[in-house]
């Protein structure tokens, strides 16, 4: 039972070391990749003979790089890449000659797995990197060296992708807003009248111009917006795409122009026709708004 005891203690209380391995490409291994993550420790598989390169995001530079064994390692930094490679050690030994004198010579300690492995820090203008630098040993060590790593943001590609988004639909908002802007404030045609129904002044609006393209209704604040219909010169009713002007929220805009709409709500209804329709304020010698377009009957027979 205390052996028990004693062997769950161990792990419980043996901390767990998540090392970061790099993924590899599935046409090279030596090609690798890795998801940043802030608070953990990356692996880098060196080889003797070998350089490593490192691409952090196009946004940041290397601005610091600082390794435990600087002296068995050479690093080299331009923008947001970072080369390195493992190099010998230049050192002394002293031996005893023949005359029992201490000999000292300067020796080069080639690079080796077992003293070579060290760990590496990188700063950069937007993030901290932390690397394990080993350095590989035998067909496995060579097959897992990394040529290069890159690393691939996830979380923050897709918070960017976001921000990115919302700043497009504010542009477009903006957009939109000027137009009407720009719309509402150079009317061409002021000259409509309205037949209100029999208990329709509900509906009814107490303004309405067009600008050559577009009709715009104005309706009194707080009142419910009507179905609107466009009547053609057979009497037929067709519905017709509005939407409410940003800028002028008690302004409906109809997408097009016409002699005459019909305004209903449940038992009301008001007829508005456009006086000038047909006047040089606005051109529609074509039977469109739209330059350049002939609008041509189906059907008709010639005279």
């Amino acid at each position: 039972m205390k052996y028990l005891l004693w062997l769950l203690s161990i792990f419980t209380l043996t901390p767990c070391f998540a090392l970061n391995i790099p993924t590899h490409s599935p046409h090279d291994s030596n090609i690798q990749y890795s998801d940043y993550q802030d608070d953990n420790v990356v692996e880098i598989t060196a080889f003797v003979g070998m350089a490593t390169h490192i691409v952090f995001d196009k946004n940041e530079s290397v601005e610091l790089v600082r390794s435990g064994f600087s002296e068995g390692w050479e690093f080299e930094q331009s923008a947001n890449h970072l080369f390195l490679k493992a190099r010998s050690v230049a050192s002394t030994e002293t031996v005893i000659d023949r005359s029992g004198n201490e000999v000292t010579n300067d020796i080069s300690i080639p690079p080796n797995v077992k003293d070579w492995k060290t760990n590496l820090i990188v700063v950069t203008s937007k993030r901290n990197y932390t690397f394990s630098l080993v350095l590989g040993d035998g067909e496995k060590g060579r097959r897992q060296n990394t040529y290069r790593l890159s690393f691939q943001y996830p979380i923050e590609t897709k918070k960017v992708d976001r921000i990115e988004e919302a700043n497009q639909l504010e542009k477009e908002k903006l957009a939109i807003a000027k137009a009407n802007k720009e719309s509402a404030s150079t009317p061409k045609n002021w000259k409509y009248v309205q037949q209100v129904g029999e208990n329709s002044r509900n509906i009814a609006p107490y303004r309405a111009w067009d600008d050559g393209r577009f009709t715009y209704l104005s309706f009194k604040k707080n009142s419910e917006i009507p179905a609107i219909f466009m009547v053609s010169e057979t009497g037929q009713e067709t519905l017709v795409n509005i939407n409410i002007d940003i800028n002028h929220p008690d302004t409906v805009i109809i997408q097009r122009i016409a002699k005459q709409f019909v305004l209903r709500l449940d038992k009301s209804v008001v007829g508005i026709t456009n006086q000038g329709f047909n006047t040089l304020s606005v051109d529609n010698s074509t039977g469109t708004t739209i330059n350049n377009v002939i609008r041509e009957v189906k059907g008709a027979q010639t005279p």
